[in-house]
């Protein structure tokens, strides 16, 4: 029998993690209760008025999935095939990419635990350290190996200064992005055995001794694992994870050396696996043809919504709008919404109130940490919750 767990990060997975605020832990129902059109209701009023939206639902769209525990993910997929729609991790295109590059190019990669215990190399390339600030420390700090932690990135991050070398690339300008994508090509060009010139190496912002030296630290390590940040460009390539996923295979070549991508999109991995095991897609699946259909971002959320192909929304959680265009929020408010979550945003028509991912309190169901671990919570998932609620839907 799975045991009650602790609230979790979702960064890491640890329980005494500082980061758990934003973390994987089961939320509170709003104790303003359930809404219809801004009016206070009854719960059972709700689902009757959410039914009636669904069953009148010629184009529905089920996000937010990365709001839910593993059990509630099965319950909203299950509640998209029987309603024929579109179903979606989340309801931007944000960090859609890597997983892309992930099933283009395959990934080397390991658990924590492995990383914790073997590694003697920590690459920290671009990644922001003030968020993940205990989970690293988590993994990197045990004093029985002797470890090197390495940061690229801008050296004026916060953290960077707790690393033992600091390779600084500067990111505060235009070509920010463009000069990680290059250094990571000349590594690569490197352990092809082909020479680099020094203006190519001059677009990475780093000197050619710098660009030598941090070649030399990563190809003479025993065990190194290089951590990198989720992006936010809103795109179907992502050509910095791609060049990093094939370093990190082509090191193998010289020592042995591991990948792992810092999420923080709460269960978003959880919702990927859910999606992939019921489908064989990630994101972004359109069952309205009674089988599972997947074209890139072409049924993606964001992009439904762009294209005013969506009539009826079922979205979990609550919206951070900051990461939405206004032009989205636009489009989602002319949509009718059904949302499920902790508190209502302006634009649902229909709000019921439910247990969510937020970080307010001491119980979950089963989540995915960022190293693809399965988190067991206390076997309840969300109930009485979105379980109940999504089988009360149909």
């Amino acid at each position: 029998m799975p045991t009650e767990c602790k609230p979790v990060c979702h960064y890491c997975g640890f329980d005494d993690c500082e980061s758990q605020s934003r973390g994987l832990t089961t939320g509170k129902p709003s104790t303003g209760g359930c809404l219809i059109s801004g009016t206070k209701a009854s719960e059972n009023a709700a689902i009757d008025a959410a039914k009636e939206m669904l069953a009148r639902a010629t184009a529905p769209l089920v996000c937010g999935l990365n709001c839910l525990d593993s059990e509630s993910q099965i319950a909203a997929w299950k509640l998209a095939d029987r309603l024929r729609a579109t179903v979606d991790t989340t309801l931007t295109n944000r960090n859609r990419a890597a997983v892309q590059t992930f099933q283009r190019y395959g990934k080397v990669t390991a658990t924590y635990g492995e990383i914790k215990n073997r590694s003697d190399l920590i690459v920290l390339w671009d990644c922001d350290l003030e968020s993940h600030a205990k989970c690293l420390a988590l993994l990197i700090g045990d004093t029985k190996i002797k470890r090197r932690v390495v940061f690229v990135g801008d050296k004026n991050s916060p953290g960077a200064e707790n690393a033992d070398l600091v390779f600084a690339v500067p990111t505060r300008s235009n070509h920010g992005r463009d000069r990680f994508i290059q250094l990571a090509y000349l590594l690569r060009t490197k352990l092809a055995g082909v020479g680099c010139d020094s203006a190519k190496i001059a677009l990475t912002g780093l000197s050619v001794t710098d660009t030598e030296s941090l070649f030399q630290i990563l190809t003479e390590c025993d065990y190194g694992c290089l951590f990198f940040k989720q992006h936010s460009d809103e795109s179907e390539f992502d050509l910095e994870t791609e060049s990093l996923m094939l370093l990190v295979r082509e090191l193998n070549s010289k020592t042995r050396f591991v990948g792992s991508k810092l999420r923080d999109d709460l269960n978003g991995l959880g919702a990927e696996t859910v999606l992939t095991l019921a489908s064989g897609f990630p994101q972004a699946v359109n069952l309205s043809r009674s089988f599972a259909r997947q074209s890139g971002l072409s049924y993606s959320a964001a992009t439904l919504l762009a294209r005013s192909a969506v009539d009826v929304v079922v979205l979990f959680g609550q919206l951070e709008t900051h990461q939405l265009s206004t032009e989205l929020v636009g489009r989602l408010s002319n949509a009718k919404v059904i949302q499920i979550g902790p508190a209502a945003d302006d634009f649902a028509d229909v709000f019921i109130a439910g247990r969510t991912l937020d970080g307010t309190a001491e119980t979950s169901g089963s989540v995915f940490r960022g190293d693809g671990a399965m988190l067991n919570g206390s076997g309840n998932s969300m109930k009485p919750g979105v379980v109940d609620l999504l089988d009360r839907l149909v």
